[in-house]
């Protein structure tokens, strides 16, 4: 048990220590092994260790983006929260929004030039969702019980002070107990977090 602490303590000074060279020192009458930078004293049978050390990154090579990768984690999580909730949301893939809703009833194709946009029409009970599809991915989703809209074009979504402003204006006393209404708060504050 000794010799591995040993060992370990060893093996981490030699990754620790910005040094080429290192001695390992046998003790010949316990067979005790340690590491050090000066060569080995008295009887001790000594080996010289020649350590290679990694070379730094290359010049001009950029660094990890970490806050890229978690942002595209965020909304990959979101994504899935959403297929399982059985919901669209904007930046969906067509496939994903396959996955959420199910097969449209409707699929009404334009084009306009190169660029293919589809409209996915959802009819639920009383109400109708349209999802719009523009190269292979949703831009924009509508439902018609709200009346609201949500697009992923700059400036169309709410920005986070806009989106609590509409969360305490739904927290009214006067519209707290009014269902109806509130469905539509509801409604409409669910397609504003959805808005990427």
């Amino acid at each position: 048990m000794r010799f591995i602490a040993i060992t370990f303590v060893a093996m981490a000074a030699i990754s620790a220590a910005p040094v080429w060279a290192q001695y390992k020192c046998t003790d010949p009458a316990t067979g005790q092994v340690s590491f050090q930078q000066q060569p080995c004293s008295g009887p001790q049978r000594q080996q010289a260790l020649e350590l290679k050390t990694v070379p730094p990154p290359a010049a001009g090579m950029p660094a990890p983006d970490f806050g890229r990768k978690n942002a595209e984690l965020d909304k990959r999580l979101a994504i899935r929260t959403a297929i399982e909730e059985g919901r669209p949301m904007v930046g969906m893939t067509a496939s994903e929004l396959q996955m959420a809703m199910g097969t449209a009833s409707t699929v009404n194709r334009t084009q306009s030039g190169d660029t293919i946009s589809d409209q996915h029409v959802y009819p639920r009970g009383g109400r109708t969702v349209y999802v719009y599809v523009k190269g292979g991915v949703v831009t924009t989703i509508q439902d018609t019980s709200s009346g609201q809209s949500t697009a992923a074009v700059a400036g169309k979504c709410l920005s986070k002070r806009e989106l609590w402003n509409l969360e305490v204006e739904a927290s009214r006393s006067e519209i707290r107990d009014n269902e109806p209404v509130q469905a539509r708060y509801r409604q409409r504050i669910a397609l504003a977090k959805d808005c990427s």
